[in-house]
């Protein structure tokens, strides 16, 4: 290929793009040397911006770039060689995984994922095929569609032609409008690589692509425990959640998901939607913070100052926003100071709970059954911060409550009731504990005549 570089094979070949296993002379390495092939200025400024992006990035969960350099005028982006196989040759050899593993390799790819993200660069084609393991660990590949969320040219990076990332893991708002992504657009790829993961397969299977996206915008995917059923119901609300159409009913951030998907493999009760708990509908922080300009706030008015209970509330909930809850919590307790409403004492109950306070979080929300004794929101986070007392018996009292108080076409009910399935399980667990502590098998009298 040059004087500097040894071509040993050809890995692969897209739309415009070839990669090649090579060995940099210069530096005495195998590298992966990905070169644009004939492209038009605009596909190589887009290609300088992949470069750029990926030079960002250090993290060991995620492929180095070296360098950016041409080859008989082809722009070339020199990159680590990882050998090993994709999590797709995984699945195509082993095909789906035990649930354990599967977790534990999205974890991995999700921490990567929140590296990612602090850059202020999008993925946005997470899938099976760009993850390989190498040494035993995921690493994140091909950021051929990324995205510098920052920067004003939001139009796709791509060598494959296709502004949408793939079918079967691209969001259905990247199907509508490529440009109109953000970070829960990833959230969603990534559910989507842990749904394929446990099923050897993606959330929507048809015969053509214009398929594989209608069903993506139209319809619900299956449990995965449809596929495969070592699947529990926690883990099903997990990847579910991931997979909402509306982007604000998924996980809020890549660490957010990675912190449940932690939490299962310690055996952990995983975190609730929002939504099932909020008293409304919650504003993005810059809208929250925008909101509080409008009653006559500056960024200053948010430590002190005199407000009324109003604007204590609505302090609090862009305190909520920026994930302080314990202060969050002072806020609404000051506006409950001046007014007593359930509806800000419901926010109270979540900030605690969220907080890490579960029984007064648990306190605060029976005193808002007093008045809304047929909310379904107020029994789902009273069974939650009951589930994080692990009163599961209770819980599993306040999600069926919850249950009746929804209609079936609701479009949380699936949740919930994943959520009585795994604190019943929970409840049948602990009495099967009990009977063997009391009486274990071994020391049983023998049955009577």
């Amino acid at each position: 290929m040059s004087e500097r570089f040894e071509v040993l094979e050809k890995l692969g070949e897209g739309g415009m793009g070839v990669v090649y296993r090579a060995r940099d002379l210069r530096h005495g390495r195998e590298v992966a040397l990905k070169v644009l092939k004939g492209a038009s200025e605009r596909h190589q400024a887009r290609f300088q911006r992949e470069a750029r992006a990926l030079a960002r990035l250090q993290h060991p969960g995620i492929v180095r770039a070296f360098e950016f350099t041409r080859h008989d005028g082809d722009p070339c982006l020199v990159l680590q060689y990882l050998p090993g196989q994709s999590l797709l040759e995984l699945l195509a050899r082993r095909g789906p995984l035990p649930p354990q593993e599967a977790v534990s390799i999205v974890a991995q790819v999700g921490e990567a994922l929140v590296h990612v993200h602090a850059q202020g660069i999008l993925h946005r084609d997470l899938k099976p095929e760009n993850v390989v393991l190498h040494d035993g660990r995921p690493v994140l590949l091909d950021f051929g569609l990324c995205k510098a969320s920052t920067e004003g040219d939001a139009r796709v990076l791509t060598l494959k032609h296709m502004g949408v990332g793939s079918p079967g893991y691209a969001a259905p708002e990247q199907i509508n409008d490529a440009h109109n992504v953000d970070a829960l657009s990833d959230v969603y790829g990534l559910g989507a690589t842990l749904y394929a993961l446990l099923c050897a397969r993606p959330p929507f299977v048809a015969e053509h692509e214009h398929e594989v996206l209608l069903a993506t915008l139209k319809q619900d995917p299956q449990p995965p425990s449809t596929h495969n059923p070592a699947v529990d119901p926690a883990l099903d609300a997990l990847c579910l959640r991931c997979l909402e159409k509306e982007p604000r009913r998924r996980y809020r951030s890549a660490a957010a998901l990675v912190a449940d998907l932690q939490a299962y493999l310690r055996g952990e009760a995983l975190s609730e939607p929002e939504e099932l708990i909020s008293s409304g509908d919650t504003l993005p922080p810059t809208e929250a913070f925008a909101k509080l300009m409008e009653v006559g706030f500056s960024s200053d008015d948010l430590v002190a100052g005199p407000r009324t209970p109003s604007q204590h509330g609505q302090v609090g909930d862009a305190q909520v926003e920026a994930g302080d809850f314990a202060a969050a919590a002072a806020s609404y307790r000051k506006a409950l100071a001046g007014e007593d409403d359930p509806a800000v004492r419901l926010k109270l109950a979540y900030a605690l709970r969220r907080g890490g306070q579960p029984r007064e979080s648990l306190e605060a929300y029976t005193q808002v059954l007093a008045v809304w004794p047929d909310d379904y929101r107020v029994h789902v986070g009273r069974g939650a911060a009951r589930a994080n007392l692990e009163d599961f018996a209770g819980a599993a009292v306040d999600f069926r409550r919850a249950l009746k108080a929804v209609p079936r076409e609701h479009p949380e009910r699936r949740r919930i009731k994943s959520a009585y399935i795994a604190a019943s399980k929970k409840v049948r667990e602990t009495k099967l504990d009990r009977v063997r502590l009391v009486a274990p098998p071994s020391t049983l009298p023998p049955p009577q005549d």
